[in-house]
């Protein structure tokens, strides 16, 4: 929780909606894994053991903000707050997608972690598979709504002045498919219960979003931007695919 509150402070969130996204976090996470917890934790070495488990969980999530803020912070250092703001309507979009791939997740919460547990695999993969489809359906005609009619919907929905978004929105369509495929493969790693293994695999992916960034923006300009992104994006697909390997539930 401490994770996610400094991660939203830092990607410049007024602090009332950091501590509410702090306090939300926390409590989805004790309500997905309490049968993890111990029973009692009155103890501060019970109460530090609960801490250890859990900080990878947090260090993935704040990974994965920062695979998005780091390039923004980039574009804005090479391009000005202006540009930044033009982009408003691509990230509000993908806010609402990946939202929508939330939800599903969750309501599969309770059986895949059961079928994970059982070391079912068969399964958990069953279980897995329509959700990616359906978040890669939906990533895909996102993509293809960004291609036919996206310039006129941001034109109509928002105005005119956010028209640097338009030439560029098919490949934040693209950044999105990825981001949306991430959010399934990172439910499906963190249903697993193996949180010590996922620290290591995340710490890269902001790594691979901000060099490419580094590279990308100051030479393509606004392109640079979508394109960090996606390969950030593809990086958090990498990450929870490795634990899952590790795990046994992919081979």
């Amino acid at each position: 929780g401490l994770l996610v509150l400094v991660g939203c402070l830092e990607s410049s969130l007024r602090l009332e909606f950091a501590v509410g996204s702090m306090a939300i976090t926390s409590l989805i996470l004790l309500g997905a894994h309490y049968r993890d917890f111990p029973a009692d934790l009155g103890t501060f070495h019970e109460a530090l053991n609960l801490v250890r488990r859990t900080l990878p969980v947090g260090v993935a999530l704040i990974c994965t903000s920062l695979a998005i803020s780091v390039p923004i912070w980039i574009y804005q250092s090479v391009a000005g707050d202006s540009a930044v703001g033009q982009f408003y309507p691509a990230v509000h979009l993908q806010a609402a997608a990946v939202i929508v791939v939330s939800g599903v997740c969750q309501a599969q919460s309770s059986r895949v972690s059961a079928a994970f547990a059982d070391r079912d695999f068969v399964a958990f993969r069953s279980m897995l598979r329509p959700m990616l489809q359906f978040a890669g359906i939906l990533g895909s005609l996102g993509i293809l709504a960004a291609a036919t009619f996206g310039a006129g919907l941001i034109r109509t929905v928002f105005s005119a002045a956010f028209s640097i978004a338009w030439e560029n929105l098919v490949l934040f369509a693209i950044a999105v498919l990825f981001f949306l495929l991430s959010s399934v493969l990172g439910f499906a790693a963190t249903a697993s219960r193996r949180f010590h293994l996922m620290w290591r695999p995340y710490l890269a992916v902001p790594a691979v979003a901000s060099s490419t960034a580094a590279v990308l923006i100051p030479w393509l300009g606004a392109p640079g931007l979508p394109l960090a992104l996606t390969a950030g994006a593809v990086a958090a697909c990498c990450a929870p695919l490795f634990v899952l390997r590790r795990t046994g539930a992919f081979r």
